[in-house]
């Protein structure tokens, strides 16, 4: 059995390409002058975002896009997915088979910070009677697939995520609101930061 803490590695993000892009596609609407210079599209880009704060002009923020690999449990990743306009890839508990070798023939459950200093043995147990159950199922003849069933929402998975500025804006504003699972916010909340330092201009008016 092995524990992990959640996180995420962005593979790909190019806020300078992107802008670019956001900014020549709403000049097609505007038939505005050319943007030269990246300060220029970064003032322009706002101007869209903030404009008409009913109604701001967000369709040009579409050709954009960031790509996020998260390792979190899989009570996070059913949330995830339940955002329409994204790109997800995920971690198959019907196809990965635990007791092989290439996945260390151990189960890796991700640390839930709910957990209390007094209770973390408890929830130690419980993580590995659920690996114990698994593997039984797996040396009674059962497929991964058919074991699956006895695996916790703790267990690691892996999702790789692709979205437009425009929707990781929405993933935002909801995910990292003191409303939101809090497991979900504590990923979330290092991502905003990190994308909203490279182009304020596009996230730096969402407020939690």
């Amino acid at each position: 059995m092995r524990i992990m803490d959640q996180h995420y590695e962005i593979d790909h993000f190019d806020p300078k390409e992107d802008v670019r892009r956001i900014c020549k596609a709403a000049r097609v609407c505007y038939k505005s002058p050319e943007l030269k210079t990246y300060e220029e599209q970064c003032k322009f880009v706002a101007w869209l975002r903030d404009k008409d704060p009913d109604n701001p002009h967000m369709s040009p923020f579409e050709h954009s896009n960031l790509s996020v690999m998260f390792y979190t449990n899989r009570g996070v990743t059913h949330e995830f997915v339940r955002h329409r306009l994204i790109s997800p890839n995920q971690e198959s508990t019907r196809y990965c088979n635990y007791s092989l070798d290439k996945f260390h023939r151990d189960i890796t459950f991700i640390r839930d910070s709910a957990v209390r200093e007094a209770d973390l043995s408890k929830w130690l147990d419980d993580c590995e009677e659920c690996e114990s159950r698994y593997f039984r199922r797996l040396n009674d003849g059962y497929t991964p697939e058919q074991a699956r069933g006895v695996l916790n929402n703790d267990v690691k998975a892996e999702i790789y995520i692709t979205a437009n500025w425009r929707e990781w804006r929405h993933i935002f504003k909801l995910r990292c609101s003191k409303s939101a699972h809090y497991q979900f916010r504590e990923l979330l909340t290092p991502l905003y930061e990190e994308v909203n330092k490279a182009v304020p201009c596009v996230f730096d008016d969402i407020k939690f």
